[in-house]
């Protein structure tokens, strides 16, 4: 999801009458990316300057998914990385304490949900399926019908 955002160019569509919120929404995912261990729905919601419950739903809309769920996708894709680094050192319980998770039965039990194994039953040259994405053409609307963004 994040490749296909990143992808994009960021520009200015004045016609779409959404394009500031898409283009707010490729930054939030840039930021997620960077902060994932630490940053919370509230912190997500706030930077979209969105109230949560709305937040939520415009999330849901684009993204096909709730935020918890992508963020579990992008944490869960950097703990892949960290296991099958030959060169990195760490125990399961670091990996999943540095990609953001409270607890070590929360860490295997959202693995065990997204990839269909424990964490040392993942083969070397696995590779965490990404989730497909709606179109921005279906996306949320943030406004009224008849209202235009200025």
């Amino acid at each position: 999801m994040i490749r296909i955002f990143r992808g994009e160019d960021l520009e200015e569509r004045a016609a779409a009458g959404e394009g500031s919120s898409i283009s707010h929404y490729k930054r939030l995912l840039d930021e997620i990316e960077q902060k994932y261990s630490r940053i919370t729905f509230s912190e997500a919601a706030a930077f979209m300057g969105l109230s949560e419950p709305y937040f939520s739903k415009f999330f849901r809309k684009i993204s096909g998914m709730t935020f918890s769920q992508y963020l579990n996708s992008v944490k869960l894709k950097h703990a892949v990385e960290l296991l099958q680094d030959k060169n990195a050192d760490f125990s399961i319980t670091e990996i999943s304490v540095r990609c953001g998770f409270d607890t070590i039965r929360h860490f295997n039990r959202v693995f065990k949900q997204l990839t269909g194994m424990s964490p040392r039953q993942l083969p070397p040259d696995y590779v965490l399926d990404d989730r497909p994405i709606r179109t921005i053409q279906d996306a949320f609307n943030p406004t009224l019908q008849n209202s235009e963004l200025l």
